[in-house]
């Protein structure tokens, strides 16, 4: 095969993959970088298989995977499909849980232990802000943030 033919093999089976690179924080370069390296490191590694789009997705195949594996596990970027309203009250409580704060869940210490950092007063109506945090490698990140209305001593 010429490495014209091989370029439009089908690559499903590199799409598992690159997910999972994807999931262990590359982005569509690096991962395609760390790839080649990966299939330069291999015994039977012949400079053709680069061009071998089964092997070596193109990088424009590579994007594609990452916009859906961003949508699929970051969520929409349009507002619309991230607000979700369960019913109104007065005085108001909000608690916010955006995609990438789910993801937080799976870690095994938001099971364990949270972290707690609350901030009053942050605009004109004196709304409360509080962060829940856990603890990770890179130091902690949010698994959810709850606004509440103000408090007065009457409340």
């Amino acid at each position: 095969m010429t490495a014209e033919t091989l370029r439009f093999l089908p690559a499903e089976e590199c799409r598992e993959q690159f997910e999972n690179y994807f999931n262990d924080g590359m982005r569509p370069a690096e991962s395609i970088k760390y790839h080649e390296g990966v299939l330069e490191m291999d015994a039977d590694f012949q400079p053709s298989d680069l061009a071998n789009s089964r092997i070596n997705p193109t990088q424009r195949t590579i994007e594609y995977w990452h916009e859906k594996w961003k949508l699929l596990n970051l969520g929409p970027r349009n507002r619309h499909f991230m607000i979700k309203f369960e019913f109104e009250e007065n005085p108001f409580a909000v608690a916010i849980v955006i995609p990438i704060m789910k993801r937080s869940h799976c870690l095994p210490t938001s099971k364990e232990i949270i972290f707690v950092d609350s901030t009053s007063s942050c605009d004109a109506e004196s709304h409360s802000v509080t962060f829940m945090l856990t603890p990770c490698a890179a130091g902690a990140v949010p698994v959810g943030i709850f606004i509440t209305k103000r408090q007065t001593e009457g409340s």
